[in-house]
């Protein structure tokens, strides 16, 4: 072969290999579409380009896609001795009609894999029930992530909490990873009531008999239990509660009845808008209560429900809505609500008689038990032996539905004197911070939060779904009464570049110019204060309900 030959082969090897370097690299950066921070945790929906058949098997071994979730755990104590497997998963989510039981896994790593391909089907069907996209909106499933460890008091079954969004659509073909501190997850720690030298053995779930789910076990070697086994496993025990068509008070004007002659009518607007340079995310959040020695401890594992606002828009609404409450006695203006800027009007109630004034968001709730139970029995089969309910959390679920003809949240203007019903219960709970305004006040502007980067998630709106159930007339279980003042729902915000969110509230009184009408306003506003996990510290979940106290001047 010729030196021009050579050169030529030379050239065209150079070419090949600076093409398949090329597409090497191409293929190898991934695009995030998704990213969510929560307590302790992030998700990310990663997309790989991909190429056709057989470039694609010359350049890229496809990473593990969705359904497939990949998990990282950093900051996991110290496994106890002798065991083999390191964690404990045991995966749960929402459905309509109530949550569902996912899966449960072990691992020795602290780097595995999940499979939830027998969750998409539950997410696609709750999406549509709820009339949201699968392509920006989903549901969030549940992970209770075990470990055993060492602590002061010994042995013990560490379970930490995280929630994982499924947006359908966007999931579909996406590398999803979760990334876990879990010194910064919320966790719960039950102590185990063996010995040091005890064994201590995760069995395959494959092997055990259905629907028990194990978390650990230890063999005894002294005590009264000597040589039997210990095991412990989380399990969905009981749907509570699933309600359609829950209404879910945002604000409201209280009018007692020394008032009704002297408000001619109330306007009350609220707007809840998202603007973004790159991520934005808002969703109802999902609560946890689990009882301990001191009370119930309260806190929020993430957004149970997420929408991300579209990646080709600039501004996203989720909620632009206002009504006049009129009294007919004082004016001729109509009793309406609408959404801003759109034509859908729908009668509102007039004002006739004490009550509370105001709107409502409507969705669909769901509330369930879940129990971590501990077997005490023969070894290998522990569970013939005794059984017994060791520690439970009760986990509250909520989505609004989607007014497709304005596709913005399902809003409208609730029963006075039911919304009032809602309001007393939570002043009798001492659910309410008083706030007070100048007397003569006949406009209140609440609202316009600024979220940034790593800044405090806030709650947009919250309520106390125990008392709105009360107030509605729910029948609900025993299991739920001592909740009442703990099942807060709300929705709130996160973001991972600079964006702003924009929840404003208006709430407005006028009365008779020929009446010389004065008034002292004050404002409810919630003391309920939610623990943030991952910046460790309380903040104010904010719903404000308004009475303007209008009345004669003396």
């Amino acid at each position: 072969m010729g030196l021009g030959n050579r050169k030529w082969v030379l050239i065209i090897v150079l070419i090949i290999i600076g093409v398949y370097i090329s597409l090497l690299i191409y293929t190898h950066i991934g695009r995030t579409v998704l990213r969510f921070s929560g307590p302790g945790y992030v998700v990310t929906y990663v997309r790989y380009s991909e190429l056709p058949w057989p470039l694609n098997v010359l350049t890229f071994d496809q990473p593990n896609t969705y359904p497939l979730i990949n998990i990282v755990i950093k900051g996991a104590p110290k496994p106890y001795l002798n065991v083999n497997a390191r964690f404990f998963i045991y995966a749960t989510g929402p459905s309509v009609g109530g949550f569902v039981n996912i899966g449960h896994y072990l691992s020795n790593s602290t780097s595995f894999v999940i499979s939830v391909s027998n969750y998409t089907a539950y997410a696609i069907k709750l999406d549509n029930y709820l009339r949201m996209t699968p392509d920006i909106a989903g549901p969030s499933i549940v992970l209770f992530i075990s470990t055993i460890t060492n602590s002061s008091n010994g042995p013990s079954v560490v379970t930490g909490f995280v929630t994982v969004p499924i947006i359908p659509e966007l999931a579909r073909g996406s590398v999803v990873n979760v990334a876990i501190n879990y010194t910064e997850i919320l966790k719960t720690s039950l102590p185990i009531n063996a010995t040091d030298n005890a064994k201590l053995a995760f069995n395959d779930p494959s092997t055990q008999p259905p629907n028990t789910i194990w978390a650990g076990c230890v063999v005894i070697s002294s005590g009264p239990y000597e040589n039997k086994e210990e095991c412990w496993y989380w399990e969905l025990n009981t749907v509570l509660l699933t309600q359609s068509n829950t209404p879910f008070p945002i604000t409201a004007q209280i009018i007692q009845s020394p008032e009704v002659n002297y408000i001619t009518q109330s306007n009350i607007n609220l707007a809840i808008t998202l603007q973004q340079n790159t991520y934005t995310e808002a969703g109802f959040a999902l609560t946890l209560a689990i009882p301990t020695s001191t009370g119930i401890n309260v806190e929020t594992p993430g957004i149970g429900y997420m929408l991300q606002l579209p990646s080709n828009s600039a501004s996203y609404t989720l909620l632009a809505y206002g009504c006049v409450f009129a009294n007919p006695s004082l004016t001729t203006s109509a009793s309406e609500c609408t959404y801003a800027n759109k034509n859908v009007t729908v009668t509102a109630p007039s004002i006739s008689g004490a009550g509370a004034y105001g709107v409502a968001v409507i969705g669909y709730l769901e509330i369930a038990n879940y129990t971590e139970y501990e077997c005490i029995g023969p070894l290998g089969d522990p569970c013939i032996g005794t059984v017994e309910a060791v520690q439970w959390a009760i986990m509250t679920w909520f989505a609004a539905y989607n007014n497709t003809s304005v596709n913005e949240f399902e809003a409208e203007p609730l029963n006075p004197a039911t919304m009032m019903s809602y309001v007393q219960l939570l002043l009798n709970n001492e659910a309410f911070n008083t706030i007070t305004f100048p007397s003569g006040t006949t406009l209140i502007y609440v609202g316009n939060i600024d979220t940034q980067v790593d800044a405090t998630p806030l709650f947009a709106f919250a309520g106390d779904m125990g008392a709105i159930l009360e107030a509605m007339g729910v029948s609900l279980p025993l299991e739920l009464q001592q909740f009442l003042n703990y099942l807060i729902v709300g929705v709130s915000f996160n973001t991972q570049t600079i964006s702003n969110i924009q929840n404003t509230v208006f709430i407005q009184m006028s009365y008779p110019s020929n009446i010389n009408v004065c008034t002292s306003p004050i404002a409810y506003e919630f003391n309920y204060q939610v623990y943030v996990s991952n910046l460790s510290n309380y903040y104010p979940a904010p719903t404000v309900y308004v009475d303007f106290n209008a009345g004669p001047c003396s």
